[in-house]
């Protein structure tokens, strides 16, 4: 692969990153650092996890460090594989980051740029032939565009968060449980207290 692109699973809007040269790509939760940022809601690290292209076109994927979630899923098919250092990737392959559930990329092989007139390079043409974008090259675009304001901005990425926690399982986890019965004690016990504050007002 000289060239690869990261595109989120359709589930998580199907934005997609690249295409990305031979290097490092660095995916988590920090926009300074990272080519792939996404909501520090989701629980990711800071750098959470590389995906190396080398010069010789093979691709691999590690995280950043011992224990970070990270998970593998190979077109071949089959469940998540936990990461726990460099594997290969190949078109077609995916990964999740945080929890198998996860925010989840697929990795696919970009297109070469067509050849111009003359034999220079140039980037593919945009759909329909001529250098006005077409109503779906903008549809697509803004699809991408509020794909991403919803994974980074603060109400949708705590509502993304919710919503991989129930699909995932998490929120029947021991500490959300007691979470939620001492929220719901504390809102009994407000509304009790309320309620005896106006009998003592009325009597």
């Amino acid at each position: 692969m000289a060239r690869i692109t990261l595109t989120l699973a359709p589930e998580f809007g199907g934005t997609c990153f690249g295409p990305f040269p031979a290097g490092n790509i660095a995916l988590g939760s920090d926009v300074e650092h990272c080519h792939i940022a996404l909501s520090t809601a989701l629980g990711l690290d800071p750098v959470h996890a590389w995906v190396t292209l080398q010069e010789d076109g093979a691709c691999w994927l590690q995280p950043t460090r011992v224990g970070t979630g990270l998970f593998l899923y190979r077109a071949a098919g089959g469940g998540a594989q936990p990461v726990s250092g460099a594997v290969p990737l190949r078109p077609g392959d995916s990964f999740a980051l945080g929890q198998p559930h996860g925010p989840r990329f697929i990795v696919a092989e970009a297109a070469e740029p067509v050849a111009a007139p003359g034999g220079r390079r140039g980037r593919l043409p945009p759909r329909g032939g001529r250098g006005v974008p077409t109503a779906d090259a903008m549809a697509d675009e803004v699809k991408r565009q509020i794909s991403s304001t919803a994974m980074t901005w603060g109400p949708f990425a705590q509502l993304s968060q919710v919503f991989y926690r129930f699909r995932s399982g998490a929120l029947m986890q021991p500490r959300y449980l007691v979470g939620a019965v001492i929220a719901l004690m504390g809102m009994v016990a407000t509304g009790c207290a309320g309620l005896v504050a106006a009998l003592r007002h009325v009597l």
